[in-house]
């Protein structure tokens, strides 16, 4: 978790970068990742919370001006709203399918445009 959470608060925002958190969603399913990691959605919605609560004492502790603290909760909230849906749209069942997909954007990806 250490690991990925650099690598969100360090990396380029770019499209190579979104398939990398839309694959690290997929693997943790169990239909299309490995089962030895396969991660039930309940568990990532709590730890995508628990992480959010972390950050955000982190930054409300922090001594920095106000603008920039509300900025920066603002951005991180946003970050773990895009995280947990790329997450989400692998748990999701097509509506009349058993394939997992997502039932609220496209089949490329919607509006990441993948």
């Amino acid at each position: 978790l250490s690991r990925f959470l650099v690598k969100l608060v360090t990396a380029d925002y770019d499209e190579k970068f979104v398939r990398y958190l839309n694959y690290v969603g997929k693997i943790h399913t169990a239909n299309s990742g490995s089962k030895s990691i396969a991660v039930d959605y309940t568990h990532i919605n709590a730890l995508m919370g628990y992480v959010h609560d972390v950050i955000n004492n982190a930054l409300m502790a922090a001594e920095i001006d106000d603008a920039t603290k509300t900025a920066t909760i603002r951005a991180f909230s946003k970050l773990l709203w895009l995280q947990n849906d790329l997450f989400c749209r692998h748990y999701i069942p097509q509506i009349g399918t058993k394939k997992v997909t997502t039932s609220c954007c496209n089949q490329n990806f919607g509006m990441y445009g993948l």
